[in-house]
């Protein structure tokens, strides 16, 4: 129960997090019962994909969140983009990562609008599990980061400059 001022209890969360995270892909034996445990990170991680695709001019064109066979596995979600460039390749690529900004807001205000009973640390632990496991760009999103090899450059020049000017105080 971090969040309640508990900090000595987080590695025990972030454990039972990884533990849960485990239990319910082992235990999905079908499409449907994967994309039924799976739903809301799934919109959760498209909707990321969706929303910064439109903040940076890629023209989102279609958001599913409905199950289908892709190769040899699932697709869960899909956000297709109708302009993607150098530019927004790689921030569309990997929104999701955005999600866990809200993993840690939840983990410090949770149990301040919350009673610390053992149903809410449950919550708690499944809400975060949704959050950091759906965090995660998929080998799709990691696809669309790849075919824009200059973009990726730029981004990561911008960020080295960024950091850069930040600890000379150029700011």
């Amino acid at each position: 129960m971090a969040g309640a001022g508990y900090h000595g209890d987080f590695f025990i969360s972030v454990v039972l997090v990884v533990l849960i995270g485990r239990f319910k892909h082992l235990n999905c034996r079908s499409l449907w019962s994967a994309a039924l445990v799976n739903f809301v990170g799934v919109v959760l991680h498209e909707l990321a994909h969706y929303l910064v695709a439109l903040l940076l001019g890629g023209r989102p064109t279609r958001f599913s969140v409905w199950p289908k066979r892709s190769g040899g596995g699932y697709l869960f979600g899909q956000v297709v983009c109708g302009r993607v460039t150098a530019f927004n390749a790689l921030p569309i690529g990997l929104a999701p990562l955005l999600l866990l900004p809200l993993a840690w807001l939840l983990d410090r205000h949770f149990f301040h609008t919350f009673r610390p009973t053992p149903w809410n640390y449950l919550l708690y632990l499944f809400l975060l599990v949704i959050l950091i496991e759906n965090a995660l760009p998929s080998s799709v999103d990691w696809q669309l980061v790849r075919r824009f090899p200059l973009g990726l450059l730029g981004w990561f020049a911008a960020t080295a400059l960024a950091l850069l000017a930040w600890q000379r105080h150029w700011f």
